[in-house]
């Protein structure tokens, strides 16, 4: 995986980032309703994964309404 400049992974789920939280005063963005492209329900946020060199989210994860757990490119949100 890509490493940060000290050896750890560089792109985490946020609760295993040592560094890193969503600020109380941000939207908690994990239970969250997740609308696919033609307004139908695709599941909902499960986890924000973040990356702990630029310290940016980039991705979240969805447990989709078939139960499998999917990244989504916070791009494309």
């Amino acid at each position: 995986p890509d490493l940060t400049f000290d050896g750890r992974p560089r792109i985490v789920p946020i609760a295993q980032s040592h560094e890193l939280v969503i600020d109380h005063n941000d939207p908690a963005l994990i239970g969250w309703p997740v609308i696919d492209a033609n307004k139908q329900n695709a599941g909902r946020v499960s986890d924000v994964w973040v990356d702990q060199s630029e310290h940016i989210i980039r991705y979240l994860e969805v447990e989709t309404t078939t139960g499998r757990k999917v990244l989504v490119p916070m791009g494309v949100v």
